[in-house]
């Protein structure tokens, strides 16, 4: 999974992050997608839907720098997992992250 975080304020984004999701499979395809998606600092989740049997579900706590939250089917990681998950920083407004989980 492939994440994209705005930054707050910069660049045209609001007071919400946008956000932009992309869930590959095995073999690299794109199987699953929300692009520049408003998703609030610890008050709301957002949901990926995808072919896979269950919904990919990130949270945001705040601030700017802190890990994105997510799971899948109870597998629950933060960025700061650094077997499975990469985030770069902010550069431009915004910052990358890969994420790798287990399909159930």
């Amino acid at each position: 999974m492939h994440l994209q975080q705005y930054q707050r304020k910069e660049n045209g984004v609001g007071s919400v992050y946008d956000t932009d999701v992309i869930i590959y499979d095995a073999n690299g395809a794109a199987i699953g997608a929300v692009l520049k998606t408003p998703l609030e600092t610890a008050t709301t989740a957002l949901s990926v839907d995808s072919v896979l049997p269950m919904i990919m579900v990130l949270k945001a706590p705040g601030p700017d720098s802190a890990d994105i939250i997510f799971g899948y089917g109870g597998d629950g990681r933060l960025n700061s997992d650094k077997s499975r998950c990469s985030m770069g920083g902010y550069d431009c407004g915004s910052r990358h992250g890969n994420y790798e989980f287990t399909c159930k």
